[in-house]
């Protein structure tokens, strides 16, 4: 929370709706059946009870479409701030932020000046293919999220670069990209994968 300017327990004008209620903060996951976002929840959890912070979850994707009643939501449950880990729009994002302080976790839009915690997708995948490589394989494929989320079109990216790189050409048929992120779709991709000839 101090790493990234949120302003806890100096924000005088947000209090709680009871007078012994702990200040709260929303959390915004587009998908309860992503593990990655359990693990993130978690730490968010943690670090908020060590502030003297509780949150709520919510699992309803911020769009335009219910961006009124998601600031009612804010507004009625005297959130002290928001955790989003939604894909939106800058507009969408600075609607949000110009209601309450707020951070993007996981999907961030870097240039648009809203705090925010990520992974660098990019990277990590390029890293992944890399060792594979080094290791000796070149049937190298990938299961991906969809193409909507900035983790996903990230990853691609890197896989393909390091492909390229080596001289390898990134095999159609090797590429997955899964309609959601859940466990049981990504078992059934695999399966799928490494039962076909290419």
């Amino acid at each position: 929370m101090d790493s990234v300017g949120f302003p806890y327990n100096n924000n005088k004008e947000i209090t709680p709706a009871a007078p012994d209620a702990r200040p709260m903060i929303l959390v915004s996951i587009p998908s309860y059946l992503n593990l990655f976002y359990a693990e993130v929840l978690q730490g968010i959890y943690a670090s908020a009870d060590v502030h003297g912070y509780s949150v709520l979850v919510s699992l309803k994707a911020i769009t335009p479409a219910n961006i009124n009643e998601f600031l009612l939501l804010l507004n009625t449950t005297h959130c002290a701030g928001l955790i989003t880990l939604d894909p939106m729009s800058p507009d969408l994002f600075k609607t949000v932020a110009d209601s309450v302080p707020t951070i993007q976790c996981c999907e961030a839009l870097e240039d648009i000046g809203i705090p925010y915690v990520t992974i660098d997708d990019y990277a990590s995948a390029k890293t992944a293919v890399k060792y594979l490589l080094s290791r000796g394989y070149r049937d190298i494929g990938i299961i991906n999220g969809p193409l909507r989320f900035k983790f996903a079109r990230e990853r691609q990216h890197g896989y393909e670069d390091a492909l390229k790189e080596a001289g390898l050409t990134p095999v159609p048929s090797r590429t997955l990209h899964l309609a959601d992120v859940n466990y049981n779709m990504g078992l059934s991709a695999v399966t799928q994968m490494l039962s076909s000839d290419r």
